[in-house]
């Protein structure tokens, strides 16, 4: 990296002390050792200073959650039970499994008291404290629908075997911990009883990183978990203990989902989720996350050691690589983000593995037959998961689109084939060139504007209010860092190859939001408009202006469910975000005995393009900055194939959707 941490901004009071107290012996070279980082009046001093008002305002800063959470108090709850009559269930606003899926009725987390009763079950009283006489009373014992294997059961994955009899799921202390967490109990299908954690505030002042306590999320949302993923504490060394015991089976599919204890089962069976490395207590990333400045050293007084060297290459789940340029690859820099910014396949090799595993029933299994396949309910964070940039910058983790797709409206013949912006391969596009800008030649040529506390720096951000205005910084477009300039920007006279500018949208469009900063491209004089290609083909998707109805919501119900969109906190208001946010209520959607991915399946068709709106809108997070080509294709194939399922017009021309097509995307990008 270009500039370094502030020490003081970490409360690291005890850096320089190793350098210093080894200077005794050479007091003058000593002293300058340690000024050289902790003074104002050096180089790397100044830059600290700048990095300190950035990092205040990071999304990493006091938890990635960026808000202030309290505990409050005991919620009580209805959990799931057996109830034979389906309508009893449903009429006070339950789901019922069906008597396939053992009739139990799962009554929503808002259901009163009079509600549940009604609907047939008992209601749980609160527990105050989750961690007395041991924690289970906050998680009640409750009824889950039976899965095959049982090994599959939500139930059995959290507590492990023995805790599903039946239908009855009764919760224990998973092996290594204290007490039963709300993010176990809720994981394995039972209703959180103890007191929840609500959102205090928007302002970033932190939290414990307490959302982090489960599975694999410490390797990436804890400094403690991070530090050991990077030291190689979770690889796998080939022994069973070694699989069995690491948090890496949430990234690695040769790392099994278990803990030790389940080794010792008669018969063996699956494990259950690790436990024994969960931090109860977990910091938010912080300096030592990322650096180590008193490990080897600030070998050249500039630059601070990092966690994960310069120039390792990171493989991602997809087979992505970012690699390193020194090895005739590309992408020397950025590395340490691609570590964690991954699309999460988990066992999977693909997203479209990913996806037909979703809705893939027993075998044989018919729709009404004695054997039926049952339902897939959508949760509201189902996708490729959060921060998948590395894979969107690379071209990998989109659900793709090969042969024909075939429906109501005809056939059209997708390419099959998936381009790239130069992006990919440009050597200084990369995380740290555009979102962490907070050099001298940076600050000399855009004066004022340059790094600021809400833009650049150790902010990673590329957009925020500056002098009362929101800004998109483009510094790094120009590369001045490096002095070779990928695009045009203004004040950076290295800079060469098309215009990047960043300009306030004027008016609300779809996704496009009034007052947002957003980037520009410009070509020989002519602008791109790939912002407004993005923003027309989201919106074919799922309209917010037009409550959420699109593409995707029709899909749903080709799919057997319907989309139900979340409300904002009045209860009536349709949440703009639309399915960024939504869940498939009721009954869910069909899954069937051998899916595949032959754009015949209507299940797999409206998942895969959940997967691709989310992937390229909510998670990527870069309006299709990232890898422009890529995300327009993935939406443009996503949109054709549903616009087919869904009996929308599409083009005669093969490869063509007319549907998908309007003002600024008139043909396949």
């Amino acid at each position: 990296m270009r500039s370094a941490l502030s020490f003081a901004s970490c409360g690291l009071v005890v850096l320089g002390l190793s350098a210093c107290g080894s200077s005794r012996e050479t007091a003058q070279s000593g002293t300058n050792f340690c000024f050289n980082c902790h003074s104002e009046t050096s180089a790397l001093g100044i830059k600290i200073k700048w990095a300190e008002a950035g990092y205040a305002n990071s999304v990493h800063f006091g938890g990635q959650v960026e808000r202030d959470y309290i505990q409050v108090n005991a919620i009580g709850g209805c959990p799931p039970f057996v109830q034979a009559t389906a309508a009893t269930c449903t009429a006070q606003g339950g789901t019922h499994s069906g008597a396939a899926g053992g009739n139990v009725c799962t009554m929503p987390a808002s259901a009163s008291e009079a509600q549940c009763v009604l609907a047939g079950g008992a209601v749980a009283g609160p527990v105050a404290d989750p961690q007395l006489a041991p924690g289970i009373a906050a998680c009640p014992p409750f009824q889950q629908a039976p899965s095959t294997p049982v090994t599959n059961s939500p139930c059995v994955k959290v507590f492990g075997a023995g805790a599903l009899v039946g239908t009855a799921c009764t919760p224990v202390v998973p092996t290594g911990a204290t007490y039963v967490t709300q993010n176990a109990c809720q994981s394995a299908g039972g209703a959180w009883v103890g007191p929840a954690y609500v959102l205090a505030g928007e302002d970033k002042a932190g939290s414990n990183a307490f959302y982090a306590n489960s599975g694999g999320c410490q390797m990436c949302h804890t400094q403690e978990g991070f530090r050991k993923r990077v030291s190689g504490a979770y690889d796998d060394d080939g022994t069973a203990a070694a699989r069995y015991g690491s948090i890496k089976f949430a990234w690695d599919p040769n790392a099994l989902q278990g803990s030790p204890s389940s080794l010792s089962a008669t018969p063996p069976v699956t494990p259950t989720p690790l436990t024994k490395d969960v931090i109860l207590n977990p910091s938010p990333l912080g300096c030592f996350g990322c650096h180590t400045p008193h490990g080897i050293g600030t070998v050249d007084n500039v630059h601070l050691d990092q966690t994960i060297p310069v120039g390792t290459a990171i493989t991602t789940q997809t087979g992505a690589i970012w690699g390193n340029a020194s090895t005739g690859t590309n992408k020397a820099k950025g590395h340490m983000c691609a570590e964690c910014h991954q699309v999460r396949l988990n066992t999977f090799t693909t997203s479209s593995a990913s996806i037909l595993a979703n809705v893939a029933g027993a075998a044989g299994c018919t729709p009404t037959g004695p054997t039926a396949c049952g339902k897939f309910n959508v949760s509201a964070p189902y996708g490729p998961h959060h921060g998948p940039q590395t894979d969107m910058f690379l071209g990998k983790g989109g659900a793709q689109y090969t042969g024909t797709s075939t429906g109501t409206a005809g056939s059209v013949a997708f390419a099959g084939t998936y381009r790239n912006s130069p992006h990919t391969t440009n050597v200084n596009a990369d995380c740290i060139s555009c979102h962490m800008q907070d050099d001298f030649s940076d600050i000399n040529v855009t004066g004022s504007f340059s790094v600021n506390a809400a833009v650049g720096g150790h902010s990673f951000t590329n957009k925020g209010i500056v002098h009362g205005a929101e800004k998109a910084l483009v510094i790094g477009c120009g590369s001045i860092t490096d002095t070779i300039g990928c695009h045009t920007v203004a004040g950076v006279a290295t800079s060469t190859g098309n215009k990047v500018v960043s300009a306030n949208i004027a008016r609300t469009i779809g996704y496009l939001q009034a007052g947002d900063a957003y980037f520009q491209k410009f070509n020989g004089g002519a602008d791109s408009n790939y912002h407004l290609k993005m923003n027309e083909l989201l919106t074919k998707l799922a309209n917010p202006s037009a409550d959420c109805t699109g593409l995707i919501n029709s899909a749903a119900i080709a799919a057997g469910g319907k989309f139900t969109w979340l409300t904002m906190p009045d209860g009536v208001t349709i949440d703009p975000r639309c399915l960024d946010n939504g869940t498939l209520a009721g009954a869910g959607i069909n899954k069937a005995a051998a899916p595949a991915d032959d754009n015949t399946n209507a299940s797999v068709r409206f998942l895969k393009a959940l997967w691709n709106f989310k992937f390229a809108n909510k998670e990527d997070k870069s309006f299709g900055v990232h890898n422009t080509t890529y995300a327009l294709e993935l939406l443009y194939d996503t949109c054709t194939d549903l616009a087919v399922l869904t009996g929308e017009a599409c083009g005669a021309n093969v490869g063509r959707c007319s549907f998908c097509e309007g003002q600024f995307v008139t043909t396949r990008p």
